[in-house]
């Protein structure tokens, strides 16, 4: 399985945000690799930065 491209995605609310993060294969398939929910604080957001660092495709 190639990766042709990765993508996060983040809904959004007051107290708290959902993250996704997915790839696109070389087949045209979409791979939901991890999926997370943090608080909508500046540790929350410290935390999201940690979290997809560990899922990125170099």
């Amino acid at each position: 399985m190639n990766i042709i491209k990765q993508s996060v995605s983040a809904d959004i609310a007051k107290d708290k945000f959902d993250a996704c993060f997915s790839v696109l294969t070389s087949e045209h398939l979409v791979v939901v690799k991890a999926t997370h929910r943090f608080a909508n604080s500046a540790q929350g957001l410290a935390a999201f930065s940690k979290w997809i660092r560990k899922w990125e495709v170099p």
